[in-house]
């Protein structure tokens, strides 16, 4: 049966909208987001951003739910309108408000616009069940990693991983943390107005400020205005170790979408000295576009230069053939990752990680990390960086990497940061040192 055109767009409407758009594309989560610009505003979007997330970080454990109550598992629509129900109940259960008979009724009421009618029965009668089903689990304590993953929606592997290499305690903190909804942090630039900093909180990190509720439209102005960026307070590592100065040649790889170029850029500038000379560099295409404008709406970043290239294909006659050096100063790789220490901000990368995957990228990385050495001068620097809190793509990599050349490249400093112990999201920066003479 067709169904119902949709008739009232709001928030809860539009969360299921964005889900159900998620499971049939498997697009990414954030960029999907991106796209619902001026559908929803003001409290109505809060509203469905913390629905539509919400409904994705919980998805394991909520398709479970739903499994135990029905033969087959709903598919399309209707499958996304449980999931955005099924948050809500979750939500309700773990506050202790009472509300699971309201937010059934709600539901309900918007599968009548939203799918058929026999798929309206069979939502009223599954989540009907589903407090009683999901109760259980978040009351009694997990006593294993399969407990673990199912309570806090991850890849039961993954968790036994973590369990390994952090233990139990650590693991669940971990687990935790990545159910939480992620703030929406600004590094600003620029003085704030009376008006602006009544929005921005002060963070324990210098010159990152947290978007308070209310606060969209005037960060959406810093933004647009070039006096903030927006980017989690980990990102200010990479570059701190790089340590970019006035005056230097400085490589940025796999850049976009170009936070860490335009902090690279300011620490770049310095009165009465010349600027030096910042190259940012990533694969042709979307991505390369968007650090393109990124970069353009800072005036201390415009003169970076902004190069397409696969960096495993980059040579020095390659880059001399544009206009810039060979090799240089200070050279950055924030390399592509598993991202498992961005879990409460990239809720679908758990589950596009299959077991294998961190093996494969660890060697990937150390191919890119080869490549990167390779545009190091003399005495020069290279910091190598993931979103990643596993060792095998951190710390097992820049082993391998100067046991291979042994004197090359001394590791100088090491930065691994852990979520559950910062406060911020993980991941690990490498600072290298390639021998002069």
């Amino acid at each position: 049966m067709k169904r119902k055109k949709k008739t009232v767009p709001d928030a809860w409407c539009e969360a299921v909208d964005l889900t159900d758009r998620f499971l049939k594309t498997r697009e990414r989560a954030d960029f999907l987001w991106e796209r619902t610009a001026g559908r929803v505003e003001g409290n109505d979007r809060s509203r469905c951003r913390s629905l539509y997330y919400g409904a994705l970080r919980n998805i394991a454990l909520i398709d479970w739910a739903i499994k135990q109550n029905v033969r087959r598992r709903p598919k399309g629509r209707l499958r996304a309108l449980m999931l955005v129900a099924g948050f809500e109940l979750l939500a309700a259960l773990e506050t202790g408000t009472g509300a699971e008979a309201l937010v059934v009724h709600h539901a309900v009421e918007r599968a009548k616009i939203l799918v058929s009618g026999p798929e309206v029965r069979l939502a009223n009668a599954v989540l009907r069940r589903l407090s009683g089903t999901l109760r259980p689990v978040l009351t009694a304590e997990p006593e294993s990693a399969a407990g673990l993953a199912l309570r806090f929606s991850h890849p039961e592997w993954l968790v036994a991983r973590w369990v390994a290499a952090f233990g139990w305690a650590e693991t669940r903190d971990l687990l935790s943390w990545n159910q939480r909804p992620s703030p929406w942090y600004l590094r600003v630039f620029e003085e704030r107005s009376p008006d602006e900093a009544r929005f921005l909180e002060p963070s324990p990190w210098e010159g990152f400020f947290r978007v308070g509720e209310g606060g969209r439209k005037a960060a959406e102005r810093l933004l647009r205005e070039g006096k903030a960026y927006a980017q989690d307070p980990s990102t200010r590592l990479a570059p701190e170790l790089l340590g970019p100065a006035a005056g230097e040649a400085v490589l940025d790889l796999c850049a976009a979408p170009g936070g860490k170029s335009v902090a690279i850029a300011r620490a770049m500038v310095e009165p009465g000295k010349a600027g030096g000379i910042l190259v940012s560099l990533d694969l042709p295409g979307r991505r390369l576009r968007r650090l393109e404008e990124n970069l353009l709406r800072y005036p201390w970043a415009r003169g970076a230069r902004v190069v397409g290239m696969d960096l495993l294909e980059l040579t020095a006659a390659a880059l001399e053939r544009e206009g810039l050096p060979g090799t240089y100063d200070a050279v950055l790789l924030d390399a592509p990752c598993s991202n498992t220490g961005v879990f409460r901000r990239r809720v679908d990368a758990r589950g596009a990680l299959a077991p294998g995957k961190i093996d494969q990228l660890a060697a990937l990385q150390l191919r890119l990390l080869r490549a990167a050495g390779d545009r190091v001068r003399e005495g020069g620097r290279l910091v190598y960086s993931t979103c990643s809190i596993e060792a095998e793509e951190n710390r097992a990599v820049v082993e391998r990497f100067t046991a291979a050349d042994p004197g090359a490249f001394v590791l100088e400093k090491a930065v691994e940061h852990y979520p559950w112990q910062t406060g911020h999201d993980g991941g690990g920066g490498f600072l290298l040192r390639r021998r002069a003479g």
